[in-house]
C-alpha cells in the first residue's frame, strides 16, 4: 500500500485522491510464534518464532532456515505453494478487469479466471497437503477434479506439520479454519503481504473517509447507517433500493414501523453474497428467485467457508 507504483498502492492512491498516507513496516513485519515443541527432525533447528519479511524468496529462506535448511525438496514445495498464491492473486486481478472489460474480450482472461475458480474449489488444508506432503505441482492441481483429502490429526512429518502452521499465517485476516477456507481467499491474502506490509498514517477510519472523496468527486454520494431492505424491481430490471436507518431500526425493533427511503439509479451493483441477494433482497415471487431456491435448478453452490 505504501508503494504508489505497485498495483494496490496505485489503486488506493487513486481512490483516495492521493490523501491516504502509509508507513512501511520494517522487516520482519510479522512473526508467527508457536509453543515449545521438541518434536522436530533429527539435527534440525527448533525455533518458536518464524519471521515474515518483504519478498517471496527472503521469506522462504527465513522459514526454511528455521524448519530444515538441508531439505531442498521441501523448500521447492514451499516455492510451489507461494507461486500458487501469486497465481491466485493474478486471477483476482483478472476477475476485476473482467468486470469492466466488454464481454467479447473476456476470452483474453479465460485461463486466469478458470485457474482461479479451480483453486477456489479446494480447501487450504487439502492444497497444503497436496503440495507440501504429496509434492503436487501447480499443473497437477489444476488438472485435478478433486484433491486427496488430508488425513485427520497432525501430519506424521513434523517439519511439514510445522510448515502448515506457519503458512496459515494469513488466517487471521479472514477467520476461517483451513479445513473450510477456500484456497482462493487464503492465496490472495498471502500474496498481498509477500512484498511487505505497511500501516496507515493516523486512524484506520480515515481510509473509508478519504475513499468517499473520489465518489463525491465524480458526483456520487455516500450513505452510512443505511441498511438495504430490498431491491426495487420494475419491468424485470433493478432500478433502485429501499433503505432503512440502521440505528432507528435497532431502537424500534419493529421493521414495519421504520421509515423506508427509496434510492434510484441507472445501475444497481450488489456487493453482498448471491445467497443474500436471492434470499432476502429480491422479491421472492420472481421466477428467477424461485429457480434459485430449487437446488435441482441452481447452478451455483456456496464456496468453502465464504
Amino acid at each position: 500500500m505504501s508503494n504508489p507504483a505497485a498495483r494496490p498502492g496505485a489503486i488506493m492512491n487513486f481512490m483516495s485522491l492521493g490523501k491516504q498516507e502509509w508507513t512501511p513496516l520494517e522487516d520482519p513485519y510479522d512473526e508467527v510464534l508457536f509453543p515449545d515443541d521438541d518434536n522436530v527432525r533429527p539435527n534440525s533447528p527448533n525455533y518458536r518464532s518464524y519471521p515474515f519479511v518483504s519478498g517471496v524468496i527472503p521469506t522462504i529462506d527465513e522459514i526454511m532456515k528455521r524448519v530444515d535448511p538441508k531439505d531442498k525438496v521441501l523448500r521447492q514445495r514451499v516455492v510451489t505453494y507461494m507461486s500458487i498464491c501469486k497465481e491466485i492473486n493474478a486471477g483476482f486481478t483478472a476477475l476485476a478487469v473482467s468486470r469492466i472489460l466488454p464481454s467479447r474480450l473476456h476470452f483474453l482472461l479465460g485461463k486466469k479466471l478458470r485457474n482461479l475458480m479451480k483453486y477456489a474449489s479446494f480447501t487450504v488444508r487439502d492444497v497444503q497437503h497436496a503440495v507440501l506432503a504429496l509434492g503436487y505441482s501447480r499443473e497437477k492441481i489444476l488438472a485435478s477434479e478433486t484433491l486427496p483429502k488430508c488425513p485427520d490429526g497432525p501430519d506424521s512429518d513434523c517439519a511439514i506439520r510445522r510448515l502448515k502452521g506457519i503458512l496459515c499465517h494469513p488466517i487471521g485476516d479472514y477467520a476461517v479454519q483451513p479445513r473450510e477456507a477456500t484456497m482462493a481467499a487464503h492465496g490472495v491474502t498471502m500474496a498481498h503481504y509477500l512484498g511487505g506490509a505497511s500501516y496507515t498514517v493516523g486512524a484506520t477510519q480515515k481510509i473509508s473517509i478519504r475513499l468517499t472523496s473520489m465518489v463525491r468527486n465524480f458526483g456520487g454520494e455516500v450513505f452510512v447507517d443505511a441498511m438495504v431492505r430490498n431491491v426495487i424491481i420494475e419491468n424485470g430490471r433493478a432500478v433502485g433500493v429501499r433503505v432503512t436507518n440502521t440505528s432507528v431500526l435497532r431502537e424500534s425493533g419493529e421493521t414495519d414501523d421504520v421509515p423506508v427511503t427509496e434510492i434510484r439509479a441507472k445501475n444497481i451493483v450488489c456487493a453482498t453474497s448471491i445467497y443474500n441477494l436471492y434470499g432476502k433482497l429480491l422479491p421472492q415471487n420472481m421466477a428467477v428467485v424461485k429457480k434459485f431456491h430449487d437446488p435441482s435448478q441452481r447452478t451455483v453452490r456456496q464456496s468453502h467457508g465464504h
